[in-house]
């Protein structure tokens, strides 16, 4: 649980939280309009982003996908 907030003193994860949160929003964005039932589901490729991601980025892809997904939710 440590490693999730200690990472933010690395520069190198917040780059790493950056790339994990575009490509995420860069995922997600072109299936927003692919709906199965408006309003309860939708196409989204973009949830096997976080399982890739955490195996190379560690806590950082944590951050990013959660950051990534607020921006892909409010665009």
């Amino acid at each position: 649980m440590r490693e999730l907030f200690t990472m933010w003193q690395n520069t190198r994860m917040i780059v790493m939280t950056a790339i994990s949160a575009s490509a995420y929003v860069a995922v997600l964005l072109p299936f927003k309009g692919f709906v199965i039932i408006p309003g309860l589901t939708e196409v989204r490729p973009g949830a096997a982003i976080p399982v890739v991601f955490s195996f190379l980025f560690g806590p950082a892809a944590a951050w990013g996908t959660g950051f990534g997904n607020i921006i892909a939710e409010t665009l």
